[in-house]
């Protein structure tokens, strides 16, 4: 890239950044029952951000062949772009970050077809009314960026997604099971997911409706995770310095119980979203969010850390407006990497023991819809179990919550499991071990 970098100088540039990613993808899925199909996709994409003029501009392209039409786009915006509110960097981590190769992309289309119908055979032999799916979603992707002051950064990561479940009707009520796993290798375990999905169902054999009231409840490790997501909200650097964070000037106080401690890990070996740097080429780092119960301090890009006059976190990513999906043509913005929870004392199975009428919530339907900045969940319960005298007794859905995160995760936990569940956050982004959590009075309507 030194040579397209030299021509951004040529042009009067102060400061010039490429960020370049080549993508390919292939899945192959199940629906109804039968083999949907399988598709490819293959992409390129190039990002070029530049200062002329202590101005930001910032053009993209899906051909870096065309670089210089990219280039020329830059200058003739330049007289109307923003200021340049940071600096590009040139540091390297102290710690060298390396993401191991793997053998996903010799997994066959045979294989995979093979595994899907085994999960589709599995699932009907014993529950032949159910519609059952399956996924398989293989991804490559090669990262490069380089700059003007000498940065030149790249690797590859290559990434298996797995997705089995099924669909049904119980009591007129439209019902699924899923088991999701990412990974970084290509050792998925489908009778695992199977025994999941199966457990799932035999569950669901039986509707009940709880009466409405307020209950003692356990969240899975997929709707905690769901309860959390106004926090990274809140805590992204992009929300201070839009001034629309709850919790600006709110570091070192307490905001959670202090049996909550939260981190989010870019360098942990071995977790879904570890890479050596971020979409800024900033190396990624471990950053402790909130420490019992304390908040830590907030996650950062380029830009948001030098409007707020703090370090950069290694944060900043090229990601949807809303869903964290990769997205070159963004511009980087603070985002969480491998989100941890510190897990508890107390094992899932005796959260339910001891409960003599509770619920457990899985998953709850429409709670993006709230006033998600400050931290308001409300929505529909979409899988719910009824527990009574400390057994499981049925499954229902339908039932509304609504409770505030900054009040209810700081009075009303009661404690945190030992065990955890492998779990994405946020509509499949990132997959990290995540325990149950037990509350005291939520309302149940």
């Amino acid at each position: 890239m030194k040579e397209l970098l030299n021509k951004i100088v040529s042009k009067g540039a102060t400061d010039g950044e490429i960020f370049y990613k080549e993508s390919y993808s292939k899945s192959i899925g199940f629906e109804n029952n039968l083999l949907k199909g399988s598709s490819e996709k293959q992409s390129t994409g190039v990002a070029l951000r530049m200062i002329k003029d202590d101005k930001l501009s910032f053009s993209t392209s899906n051909d870096i062949n065309k670089f210089d039409d990219l280039l020329q786009n830059c200058l003739e915006i330049n007289p109307f772009s923003s200021p340049a509110e940071f600096d590009f960097i040139n540091k390297n981590s102290e710690t060298e970050i390396s993401i191991p190769e793997n053998d996903i992309l010799k997994l066959s289309d045979e294989k995979l077809i093979e595994d899907g119908r085994k999960i589709i055979s599995e699932i009907t032999k014993e529950f032949p009314n159910v519609k059952a799916f399956a996924e398989f979603e293989i991804n490559s992707n090669i990262v490069k960026i380089a700059n003007t002051k000498g940065l030149s950064k790249e690797y590859r990561k290559d990434t298996l997604g797995f997705t089995a479940g099924c669909n049904f009707i119980k009591d007129n009520n439209f019902l699924n099971c899923y088991n999701t796993e990412f990974l970084l290798n290509s050792n998925y375990d489908i009778d695992s997911s199977i025994a999941s999905i199966l457990d799932e169902l035999k569950l669901s054999q039986n509707i009940v409706s709880p009466e409405s009231g307020i209950r003692p409840v356990i969240f899975t490790p997929k709707f905690l995770n769901c309860t959390l997501i106004p926090l990274m909200l809140a805590v992204s650097g992009k929300s201070v310095t839009d001034g629309i964070s709850p919790l600006t000037n709110k570091v070192g106080t307490q905001i959670f119980d202090e049996k909550f401690t939260i981190v989010d890990e870019g360098t942990k070996i071995g977790a879904f979203n570890t890479t050596p740097f971020d979409d800024e080429g900033t190396p990624s780092q471990r950053n402790e969010i909130i420490s019992h119960g304390n908040l830590k301090g907030f996650l950062h890009s380029l830009k948001t850390a030098k409007k707020l006059n703090v370090e950069p976190t290694g944060n900043g990513y090229k990601l949807g407006s809303f869903f964290p999906n990769p997205d070159f043509t963004a511009e980087p913005n603070p985002y969480v990497t491998n989100l941890h929870i510190k897990p508890g004392t107390v094992l899932f199975k005796d959260m339910i023991r001891d409960m003599k009428d509770g619920i457990i919530i899985d998953d709850v339907i429409g709670f993006f819809m709230g006033n998600l900045i400050n931290g308001e969940l409300t929505g529909n319960i979409g899988t719910g179990y009824h527990v009574k005298n400390g057994k499981i007794v049925g499954r229902f859905s339908g039932k509304s919550i609504n409770f505030n995160i900054y009040d209810f995760l700081k009075n009303n936990l009661i404690d945190l499991s030992s065990d955890t569940k492998n779990t994405p956050f946020f509509f499949s982004h990132g997959y990290n071990p995540s325990p149950y959590a037990m509350f005291k009075d939520l309302n149940i309507e």
